[in-house]
């Protein structure tokens, strides 16, 4: 890859039109991270971005033009932010339910006897989890 100026497409579930981003191929992987962290629509962290090149997870050490394919001076890059990231943490606490817990993920446990006795599950079901 020649030392000219690369452009990477960043696509992402949380942003409904690909963004771009236009860096040197010398760059490493924490450097594209830096500019999306100060210019990416929610400003992610750096620690919070995961960055997927033909489904690889890239680290942030790589330097960009020994991961990219020569031939072709854009690149379409994924960018993952856990738990959605991007969105200010207003919006996380807005989907706690009252114990704290997120309403999106919630873990299922096996009923204790006082869930049983309370919640009258069927015993023909066979079904010892329920969501928390």
């Amino acid at each position: 890859m020649s030392n000219k100026c690369l452009t990477i497409i960043v696509r992402s579930p949380t942003l409904h039109e690909d963004y771009r981003v236009t860096c040197d191929p010398n760059w490493f992987v924490f450097n594209l991270k830096q500019v999306l962290s100060e210019s990416y629509p929610g400003k992610p962290e750096i620690r919070n971005q995961i960055l997927m090149y033909e489904e690889r997870c890239l680290q942030d050490h790589e330097v960009l033009k020994t991961i990219l394919q020569e031939t072709k001076q854009e690149q379409l890059v994924h960018l993952e932010l856990p738990d959605d990231a991007s969105q200010n943490e207003t919006s996380t606490h807005n989907h706690l339910n009252a114990q704290g817990r997120s309403e999106i993920d919630r873990p299922a446990r096996i009923l204790q006897e006082e869930d049983i006795n309370n919640n009258q599950p069927d015993i023909n079901n066979n079904s010892i989890y329920q969501d928390i």
